[in-house]
């Protein structure tokens, strides 16, 4: 299944410019679904009738306390179909929302309950699915659950590997958030093919300094073409060239994702233990409402990795 990860966009309302002609139209539209308490969706945890849907960010979902939660995590036995897909320009996008519905087993027979923690990601997916022509749809705000510690919740045991954009962005404000609280030596790598000019001089992420793939997957010097994993000599004077060390923490990132985990994965591989990567990359950044930069940030060369390699 395709998977679109993408941070969150505002949408800007004209007009209602006093603060009660907001209020009522957010009153009017929240009127339009049943609210549920948290004693029906415990009530309804094991009912196959029911399918409970987390509609924010996919790494709200993953883990990450987002948004003021108190709590990290999603409700046991939830499907994710965040707010944020609906936003995302794609090929065939109609194509791959129906795909994912499908496979989440959100269909109109069953009873489909919608949350978040900002209460307008459930208002969006709830207009998107009246629109296919769902009838049985209510809302429940997150809040409530997380608020509860007796309450169970779940969260991907890895889930700090895939960072949001939001949590990016505090690092580059200097911040230390959840996770992060121990970090040493962050650095910010924009993984692409070729030189800066080609993809990371058009924009990047804030302080982030660029790697070519071609540096860690040297291409074949005959046919047939083909990009295989650099000897370990060659990783090593690698690791030197940017200042690596095996303490960092290195956030990957770049417009290509697979180019940023392809990198991420040869530095876990060399032995640096810290590694993640921007969830979304520069897509999700741009989304979730911050610039990129297009000063040119070279890396610092180093003397000692600190460890051997691999």
């Amino acid at each position: 299944m395709k998977k679109i990860m993408i941070g969150l966009t505002l949408l800007l309302l004209i007009g209602c410019s006093t603060k009660d002609q907001k209020k009522k139209a957010k009153s009017s539209s929240q009127e339009e679904y049943t609210i549920v308490d948290t004693q029906k969706v415990e009530e309804i945890l094991n009912d196959s009738s029911f399918v409970i849907v987390d509609t924010r960010l996919n790494d709200a979902f993953n883990g990450w306390k987002l948004e003021g939660i108190s709590r990290g995590g999603r409700i046991k036995g939830a499907v994710d179909f965040s707010a944020n897909w609906l936003k995302v320009e794609a090929d065939h996008k109609e194509n791959i929302l129906n795909e994912a519905l499908e496979t989440k087993g959100i269909i109109k027979e069953k009873n489909i309950v919608l949350y978040d923690t900002n209460g307008k990601d459930a208002q969006g997916v709830a207009d998107y699915l009246k629109g296919k022509g769902f009838e049985k749809i209510y809302v429940y705000d997150m809040n409530k659950w997380a608020d509860d510690a007796s309450l169970p919740m779940e969260k991907y045991k890895n889930y700090q590997l895939i960072v949001p954009a939001s949590i990016t962005k505090d690092l580059i404000d200097g911040k230390k958030p959840e996770t992060f609280e121990n970090a040493k030596n962050i650095k910010i790598v924009e993984a692409s093919w070729g030189e800066e000019k080609t993809s990371y001089a058009n924009g990047h992420i804030p302080k982030s300094f660029h790697v070519n793939t071609d540096e860690i997957e040297p291409p074949a010097l005959e046919p047939p073409m083909m990009w295989m994993l650099a000897d370990d000599e060659t990783l090593a004077k690698f690791a030197v060239k940017y200042g690596f060390t095996k303490e960092d923490t290195v956030i990957v990132t770049g417009k290509e994702p697979m180019a940023a985990y392809r990198v991420a994965t040869v530095l876990r591989y060399i032995g640096i233990e810290d590694v993640r990567v921007l969830n979304g990359g520069t897509t999700a950044w741009t989304m979730a409402g911050y610039e990129l930069e297009t000063t040119s940030n070279k890396a610092k060369a180093g003397t000692d990795f600190g460890g051997a390699i691999p």
